[in-house]
C-alpha cells in the first residue's frame, strides 16, 4: 500500500527544501571531509569522542551526492515523461548551467593566477566534467547525469517487466557486480573512478524510481507520524551515524536506503513547517546545482592556494560553512539568472 504523506509533501517547495539540507551537507563535507586538501595553514586537528573532524564529517555527509541521486530517480518516475527527448533536454539543462561557470569563472580564474600551465592540454576533458584534472573540482556530478539520464528510458522500460522486488534489486545487483569487474578491465585510472561513481550511485537513483512507484508502507507512516518533528529529525539523526559506521557492504553502496528515509526524515521536520528555516533551505535548494559548482573554487587545484584562504576566514567550522555558502549565494543568483536567460535565447526550441 502506498504511503500518503510523502508523495503529497513532495511539492516544489519541499524539493527545494531537501535540495537545500543536501547542499548545505556537501558544503560540510568539503570544507571539513578532506584535510588533504587545506593549505596555507589551515588545519582542524582537535577532536571529539576520540575522532577528528573529517572523521565526524567525511563519510556520513558524502550522503548528500545520494540524496541528489536519489531525488533525480523520483522526480523522474512522477513526472511521468519517459521519453528521450525529455532525457535530453534535462541533460543539456545541466550541461549547459555546467559550462556557464566553467567559462565564465573558472577558466578566467586560472588564467588570471597564471596556472594555465597546470591544463596540461586536458581542458577539454572538463567540458563533460570527466578526466584526470578536473577544472571544476566537484563537477563529476555531470558525467553521472549524462550516464543516468542515458539509460533511464531504457532502464525504466525493464524495470516494468518484473515484480515490485525485482524491479528493485535486478539493477543493484548487477551494478554491484560489474562494480566488482570493472576494476579488472585495465582501463586508465580516471576512466574506473567515473565507472565506480557511475555504479556506485545508480542503485540510488533506483531506489528513487522504486519509492516513486510505490512509497513506503501505511504502517511506517502511521508510526513516525506520531512522533512529528523529531520523529523526522531522530530519522535523520539514526542515518548520518548508520552512513558513518556502514557506509556499504563489499561494493553494494547502502546509500541507497540510506537517502529515501533520509529524504523522509526531512520532510517529516518540514512537511508543517513555514518558518525562516523553511525559507532559508528553499533558497538554497533554488541555487543548490550554481552552488554545487561554485564553491569548488576554494578546492580545485589551479585555483585553492590563491582561493581558500578567503573560505576559513572566520575558522569556526560552523560559521565557515555559512560564510561559505553565503559567498557562493550571489554569483549562484546572478549564473542562475544568466544561464536562463541564454538557455531561452540560444537553446529556444531545443530544450
Amino acid at each position: 500500500m502506498r504511503m500518503k504523506t510523502f508523495p503529497q509533501s513532495m511539492t516544489r517547495e519541499m524539493t527545494e527544501v531537501i535540495k537545500g539540507v543536501a547542499i548545505l551537507l556537501m558544503v560540510t563535507h568539503h570544507c571539513f571531509g578532506f584535510p588533504q586538501w587545506y593549505v596555507g595553514g589551515i588545519s582542524y586537528t582537535g577532536t571529539f569522542l576520540g575522532q577528528t573532524l573529517a572523521e565526524w564529517i567525511c563519510v556520513p555527509t558524502k550522503l548528500c551526492v545520494a540524496i541528489f541521486a536519489c531525488l533525480t530517480g523520483y522526480l523522474y518516475e512522477v513526472k511521468h515523461d519517459f521519453s528521450y527527448s525529455y532525457a535530453c533536454k534535462k541533460i543539456i539543462r545541466l550541461y549547459f548551467a555546467y559550462w556557464m561557470e566553467l567559462f565564465f569563472l573558472f577558466l578566467p580564474l586560472i588564467y588570471l593566477v597564471g596556472n594555465q600551465n597546470g591544463l596540461e592540454g586536458k581542458w577539454w576533458q572538463n567540458i563533460w566534467g570527466y578526466g584526470e584534472n578536473n577544472i571544476i573540482y566537484f563537477g563529476w556530478y555531470v558525467y553521472f547525469y549524462l550516464f543516468t539520464m542515458t539509460l533511464l528510458p531504457l532502464v525504466r522500460k525493464l524495470l516494468m517487466r518484473g515484480g515490485k522486488w525485482l524491479r528493485f534489486l535486478l539493477p543493484v545487483l548487477l551494478c554491484g557486480i560489474l562494480r566488482r569487474y570493472v576494476p579488472h578491465l585495465g582501463w586508465p585510472q580516471h576512466f574506473l573512478d567515473a565507472a565506480d561513481n557511475c555504479l556506485r550511485y545508480f542503485p540510488c537513483v533506483v531506489s528513487g524510481i522504486w519509492i516513486g512507484m510505490y512509497g513506503f508502507p501505511l504502517w511506517w507512516e502511521k508510526f513516525w507520524k506520531r512522533l512529528g518533528m523529531f520523529g523526522g529529525f531522530l530519522l535523520c539523526v539514526v542515518i548520518y551515524l548508520l552512513k558513518k559506521e556502514y557506509p556499504q557492504i563489499g561494493v553494494w553502496n547502502l546509500e541507497m536506503f540510506y537517502a529515501p528515509i533520509f529524504i523522509y526524515g526531512i520532510t517529516r521536520i518540514f512537511v508543517r513547517t513555514k518558518g525562516i528555516f523553511t525559507k532559508i533551505f528553499r533558497l538554497l535548494g533554488r541555487y543548490s546545482m550554481q552552488i554545487w559548482f561554485l564553491h569548488a573554487v576554494f578546492f580545485t587545484p589551479l585555483l585553492r592556494e590563491e582561493t581558500q584562504w578567503i573560505a576559513f576566514l572566520p575558522q569556526i567550522p560552523f560559521l565557515v560553512v555559512i560564510w561559505v555558502i553565503l559567498l557562493c549565494l550571489i554569483p549562484a543568483f546572478i549564473f542562475a539568472k544568466l544561464e536562463q536567460f541564454l538557455t531561452q535565447k540560444v537553446l529556444r526550441g531545443v530544450i
